[in-house]
């Protein structure tokens, strides 16, 4: 899995210059290991530049391994701090995870001014540790959210509007857009690195 910088099919790159040509090495590779490419969600190509999109991200597997991964998929997520989308493997899709986070405490709250007396106030042992745990985690959600506002909604809210803006540069070419693109990674860029802090 990874940026191999080849393609495997004509189909796997759209320019307005040149046609895509499958990479003999890659390729022959890839036949002599009896390898396929992994199932993806999302858009079809996972590089850009200017208007040229190539699919050059990709997961291989092999027979072996689809039978231990049977559900298997491969996500191509927006591009953020790259020309390169990111690729995500998740080997069971249809696990259904707990909605609600666990608790981390974000070192960055350390740097806060307030955070001292807040953990002065709110901090009480009640007999039990994991009931006051609790208790006290309560408080430091509210806080965090009082205080940081909601980072990973916005983050996810600006995470689909490059992707929509993304599928729209794949199908038309617009100045507009490309300029809109470089607005809102920036944007998510800085809620990256805010996020980094914490």
């Amino acid at each position: 899995m990874g940026d191999f910088n080849a393609i495997l099919s004509f189909a796997d790159k759209q320019s307005p210059c040149t046609k895509g040509k499958r990479c003999s090495l890659f390729g022959g590779f890839v036949d002599s290991c009896e390898l396929q490419d992994l199932v993806f969600s999302g858009l079809a190509f996972t590089w850009q530049r200017g208007g040229t999109f190539v699919r050059l991200d990709r997961a291989l597997e092999n027979d072996a391994w689809m039978t231990s991964f049977p559900q298997a998929l491969v996500s191509h997520l927006p591009y953020v701090k790259s020309d390169h989308r990111p690729i995500l493997l998740s080997t069971r899709p249809d696990l259904n995870m707990d909605k609600g986070r666990p608790f981390i405490f974000l070192t960055g709250w350390t740097k806060h001014n307030n955070c001292s007396t807040f953990v002065k106030d709110k901090w009480t042992f009640a007999s039990n540790m994991a009931d006051s745990l609790n208790k006290f985690t309560t408080y430091v959600k509210d806080w965090n959210k009082d205080v940081y506002g909601f980072l990973g909604s916005h983050k996810r809210q600006l995470m689909r509007e490059l992707n929509n803006i993304e599928k729209a540069l794949e199908r038309i070419d617009s100045s507009f857009l490309a300029r809109k693109q470089m607005e809102v990674r920036d944007e998510l860029k800085n809620v990256l690195n805010h996020e980094d802090l914490l």
